[in-house]
């Protein structure tokens, strides 16, 4: 594991450095250009030295952006994915111990939701060669997990989950839209669309008996701890 972290750091420094040396001498010969024309024929060291100062900033903000980019695609990709998990979950308790009918068929309708928010980053994931967040698996048996449970608890747990998902996620989908900039103007707006699905989910849970009375409110805390930590682990690895 050593070695191949070190090799992948080591790939990276180098991407930069192309980046860097690419940029500086693209800075370079349009100062050369605009010399010639202007009748000199020399750049001074001074002003080589505060290219590379400049070129370097450059360089750093554009990385800086590029990981925010990533991060947001990487997680909200395994979000979307978790999302489908619990539904799942919850549908096979209710296909199999638990009938309701009712439920199942709003449970459904919602995970078509994410299914469409799922397929979207998937697709962005692959179109800008993001990885995926190496723990989609223990995700993947967690949210299943969550969600057959809480299915078993009863209609009223069932909903409390979708309902303390979606309060945590409307804030990071909302936190995301400051940071995404003109540039990313498709990708921002589906994030907006998104999020205003995931308050429609919250409210339907409300609506149908989602409550935080009593021990509920301990589901509640341990839910939305459980989807905060998964959210800043995701962004990172």
């Amino acid at each position: 594991p050593r070695s191949t972290l070190s090799s992948s750091s080591a790939a990276s420094d180098v991407y930069k450095r192309q980046i860097y040396e690419r940029e500086l001498l693209a800075e370079i010969k349009g100062i050369k250009a605009d010399l010639r024309n202007s009748g000199q024929s020399s750049i001074g060291p001074a002003t080589i030295d505060q290219l590379k100062i400049d070129v370097a900033r450059s360089v750093a903000e554009e990385m800086k952006d590029n990981k925010i980019l990533e991060e947001i695609i990487r997680v909200d990709h395994a979000g979307e994915r978790g999302a489908i998990k619990i539904y799942e979950g919850q549908l096979l308790a209710l296909k199999t111990f638990k009938q309701d009918e009712e439920l199942k068929r709003k449970i459904e309708d919602m995970r078509e939701h994410e299914k469409e928010h799922f397929e979207f980053f998937d697709k962005e994931i692959q179109k800008r060669n993001i990885k995926p967040t190496k723990l989609l698996p223990l995700w993947d048996l967690m949210g299943i997990t969550l969600g057959f449970g809480t299915a078993m608890l009863g209609k009223k747990a069932a909903m409390l989950c979708t309902a303390s998902v979606e309060e945590v996620i409307d804030g990071h989908y909302k936190d995301q839209t400051y940071k995404l900039l003109d540039d990313e103007k498709e990708l921002k707006e589906k994030i907006i669309k998104f999020r205003q699905d995931e308050l429609d989910h919250k409210d339907i849970a409300y609506e149908s008996g989602a409550t935080k009375k009593g021990l509920y409110s301990v589901l509640d805390k341990i839910i939305k701890t459980s989807s905060r930590v998964a959210i800043a682990i995701s962004e990172k690895i």
